[in-house]
């Protein structure tokens, strides 16, 4: 399986682009979706479909252009972010995002499948009520959970500090060493170096 890591839209979010038998699905559509999907064009690679780990707008943006062209998908929990309502945070910021997906699909949590690709939803509650962590093999892709050294806001409508403290310590216990940790922003990192330097899993284990 190939990844290729794009910086989209105006915060600079991760959006992640994963290849297998010239099939390819997008995790985290957050803006520019025409030049993804001009990279998409140029490799022959045929679009699967869109996964979201949560709803805010620097994340799902570029989504209202994909879906035009593939399926998108989102938690359960987290559908309500796609219906153009505040809670996707783009009026905070004067851009007044205010359109609604059309028929995103809906995951569940637990083992899910897009043709090629066999993955895992983790509901990771804390940035926001709906926020997932989708784990690939040996990849997991975190969102706005945890990041290299660090972890998301909790402070935005529907997060909370308590659970998003109990999300970082499940996945930080739960998940072997060698897990690869793609976060929404910034760098990757690993499992084995978040047990050791994150702060917040530290402050909940001392």
């Amino acid at each position: 399986m190939k990844l290729k890591v794009f910086e989209v839209g105006v915060l600079g979010a991760n959006c992640y682009l994963l290849e297998k038998n010239n099939n390819c699905i997008l995790i985290d559509m957050g803006g520019d979706f025409d030049r993804v999907y001009a990279h998409i064009l140029q490799n022959n690679y045929n679009l699967l479909g869109v996964i979201f780990t949560h709803g805010h707008f620097d994340h799902i943006a570029g989504g209202l252009t994909a879906q035009r062209y593939t399926q998108v998908y989102i938690y359960e929990k987290e559908a309500e972010f796609l219906n153009g309502s505040r809670l996707n945070l783009s009026r905070e910021l004067g851009l007044n995002q205010t359109k609604t997906f059309d028929s995103p699909v809906l995951l569940k949590a637990g083992d899910q499948k897009i043709g090629d690709f066999s993955f895992k939803i983790i509901p990771t509650p804390g940035h926001t009520a709906g926020s997932v962590c989708i784990l690939i093999e040996n990849m997991l892709f975190s969102g706005d959970t945890i990041f290299a050294g660090s972890y998301g806001r909790y402070d935005f409508p529907t997060g909370s500090f308590d659970q998003l403290e109990n999300s970082i310590v499940s996945l930080l216990d739960g998940l072997a060493d060698d897990v690869i940790i793609y976060p929404g922003h910034g760098e990757s990192t690993t499992i084995k170096r978040e047990r050791e330097i994150n702060p917040l899993y530290l402050y909940a284990k001392h």
